[in-house]
């Protein structure tokens, strides 16, 4: 079960997930791309023109290696994914004012003061409709969690 500090917790972590899916993605390329690993040597000139193993089974293995670290990957972006999912699956039901009260504060990091300027509203009511936004947010994101616990 969610919970009113969880929730915000969560919508702090949005932007930060979002760059580390990016990120995740970057490494995935990066390791696709990577066409073996250079031996350690003094010598800059390397001994093969792509630094590829000779041997089948160390080719194998790096292949293997690579697959492994791939899917890894692949399992922590799928995680990632699932949260900003969730995240802005419960923030589809806000209001489009509830929403931007939510994007400014906790995705831009936007001051209350700042936010009731730009909206011209007074503190009390931003205060009152992102704390009205975060429960409505909490009911979304707890109805699959209270469906499991009833079966």
């Amino acid at each position: 079960m969610y919970n009113f500090k969880q929730v915000e917790q969560m919508l702090k972590e949005y932007p930060v997930i979002k760059a580390e899916i990016k990120n995740i993605e970057l490494d995935i390329q990066e390791i696709e791309n990577m066409i073996g690993f250079k031996g350690v040597s003094d010598n800059p000139k390397p001994s093969t023109p792509t630094y590829k193993f000779n041997s089948c089974v160390e080719n194998e293995a790096l292949s293997i290696t690579r697959e492994k670290a791939i899917s890894k990957l692949k399992v922590e972006k799928a995680n990632r994914l699932k949260k900003i999912e969730r995240i802005e699956n419960a923030l589809s039901i806000l209001s489009e004012n509830d929403g931007e009260i939510i994007r400014l504060y906790y995705f831009k990091q936007m001051p209350i003061t700042a936010i009731s300027y730009k909206l011209d509203r007074t503190r009390g009511q931003v205060y009152k409709r992102k704390s009205y936004a975060v429960n409505s947010m909490i009911n979304v994101l707890n109805i699959g969690l209270n469906e499991m616990r009833q079966k």
